[in-house]
């Protein structure tokens, strides 16, 4: 073969396109974005010659840990000397760019995962020293996947290496490598890329390129990378070989299979208004339209997103704080659960019902509890909610104060109330059974207990105070009070509670004198039906 042809071979060559995410790679430091705490470490260990024999990069695709593995590997081996800022132009330099360095052994892990490849290519090449440069530089990507023999054999060459030779080990799931591998590396974690950095970078390639794109689009590629930069450079990548003048919004989603934002912005009202039927309509569009389920989750999750920094901003709009993160937590519930379900798109109706369902109101449990404990607020409820009055099981009977007394008083005496109490719990009826009930003119309903402990719980148990409450009213009207305390002390323990019911509470607050215990007795024995007190 001439010369000549070589030449004309070489020419063509470099006329082969190479994508853009190639192109702008980082070559040094400076021109990574987004990672500035790792940038600041390893320059630092570079300039003082700290450099550690063992490196871990955790952090998802695309953001730039084998990159950062290149550049350190440059900065080792540059041909003007071991510097922060290597040049790029030195023959060391270019090689380790392109991947073909004699002593920058780049190694997937995931196509060469046994004790043997490790062996052959780690191992016995350790002890060898450098053929060119300074350092012996071994980056090992999706370490994770190495098996566990494997790891076994690289663990005591990481633990103490030769000084030429340092292990760049890079994984997307830093949980997976073994915890004594961790801990002799010193680790770092690759973050996402922030929109604003990732925006800036797409737009001076776009400048760079020539590439005539619209703001809108540039957000949209940044959302779809999710923080990962060679993602999005890649995704403009794309969009520009399929548009032939400006990139717009419109193009942008059609390439990305993102949903339109339009039919999100109509979602988004119909779920805010509970309009099932339009948003049932929305999504059978988006279904014919060939929308993976998946994806209208992921929009929904950041079109809320975008919603709850609105609202954080103070620009209030059509939801509340608190629906906002119910409903993000909703949507990221169902994604998981899709994941596994054979039927996708009932999972997204059904994430829609909820959504719509998710009501505005910011009350916390706590408030909410004082809400149901209060009388005024239980009683609207019980009218907002109240059912047919032929369906109604209890009458509201209109009675005299001292009927009711009397009422009140039997209903502890039957086995019907015991029952209803001890379905709902059998503490409530335990309490009943063993104190005494009594009720003075003010119409206060006294329990009395003997024992101290038994008190000191019923005292604390909120749920058999509720379920006394509920077992009385089944079977009395009346508004009354309950007062409970020790009848064995000289100085009873008190605690007011209110037992809210329909009538109006009685505006005498008087203090309340006892019955008669001997009347008690007769009224136990007789019935208290039976027994009329009469006044001479």
């Amino acid at each position: 073969m001439s010369k000549k042809t070589v030449k004309e071979n070489d020419k063509e060559v470099s006329k082969n396109y190479v994508g853009l995410a190639r192109k702008y790679r980082p070559q040094t430091f400076e021109e990574v974005i987004g990672q500035p705490h790792i940038v600041r470490t390893l320059k630092k260990a570079v300039e003082t010659n700290h450099v550690a024999p063992a490196y871990l990069f955790i952090g998802s695709r695309g953001l730039g840990k084998t990159t950062m593995a290149r550049i350190l590997a440059k900065a080792l081996n540059c041909e003007k000397g071991i510097t922060s800022t290597p040049c790029g132009k030195c023959e060391s330099c270019i090689e380790i760019s392109r991947s073909n360095h004699i002593d920058v052994l780049e190694i997937d892990a995931a196509s060469n995962t046994g004790i043997d490849n490790v062996r052959e290519t780690i191992i016995q090449s350790v002890s060898t020293v450098p053929a060119k440069g300074r350092y012996k530089v071994f980056i090992i990507d999706e370490t994770h996947m190495l098996s566990a023999q494997a790891f076994g054999a690289l663990l005591k060459t990481i633990e103490e290496p030769p000084s030429h030779v340092v292990f760049i080990m890079a994984t997307t799931e830093g949980h997976k490598v073994p915890s004594p591998i961790r801990s002799r590396c010193l680790r770092f974690d690759f973050r996402p890329v922030s929109s604003d950095e990732l925006t800036e970078r797409l737009k001076k390639i776009a400048k760079a390129e020539s590439i005539d794109i619209e703001e809108s689009a540039v957000r949209l590629i940044c959302e779809y990378s999710e923080g990962g930069v060679r993602d999005a450079i890649s995704a403009l990548d794309m969009v520009r070989a399929y548009s032939s003048d400006k990139i717009n919004l419109k193009d942008t989603e059609e390439v990305l299979g993102a949903i339109p934002s339009v039919s999100i912005e109509k979602l988004m009202n119909s779920i805010a208004v509970a309009d099932s039927e339009n948003a049932e309509n929305i999504l059978k569009e988006l279904w014919e339209f060939g929308v993976d389920t998946s994806e209208v989750m992921r929009a929904l999750l950041f079109a809320f997103r975008k919603e709850l920094f609105d609202v954080i901003r103070g620009n209030d709009k059509n939801f509340k704080k608190g629906r906002i993160v119910r409903s993000i937590e909703s949507i990221l519930f169902s994604m998981e659960r899709t994941r596994y379900s054979r039927h996708p798109l009932i999972e997204l109706e059904l994430l829609i019902a909820k959504l719509s369902s998710i009501s505005n109101d910011e009350k916390t449990l706590k408030e909410l509890y004082e809400k149901l404990l209060n009388y005024e607020t239980f009683k609207s409820i019980r009218e907002d909610t109240a059912i047919e009055p032929e369906q109604k099981t209890v009458k509201k009977i209109e009675t005299s104060r001292e009927w009711d007394k009397k009422k009140l008083l039997s209903i502890f005496r039957k086995e019907e109330f015991f029952s209803e109490l001890k379905a709902a719990s059998p503490n409530s009826e335990k309490y009943c059974r063993d104190a005494e009930i009594s009720i003075p003119k003010d119409g206060t309903l006294k329990l009395l207990f003997k024992d101290k402990t038994l008190f000191e719980r019923f005292e604390k148990d909120h749920k058999a105070i509720a379920d006394i409450k509920h077992a009385i009213e089944f079977v009395q009207t009346g508004k009354f009070h309950i007062e409970f305390e020790l009848s064995a002390q000289s100085k009873p323990q008190q605690i007011q509670k209110e037992l809210n019911f329909e009538d109006e509470k009685s505006s005498d607050k008087s203090k309340a004198e006892d019955l008669d215990p001997e009347i008690e007795k007769i009224k136990r024995l007789f019935g208290a039906d039976s027994v009329e007190i009469v006044k001479e």
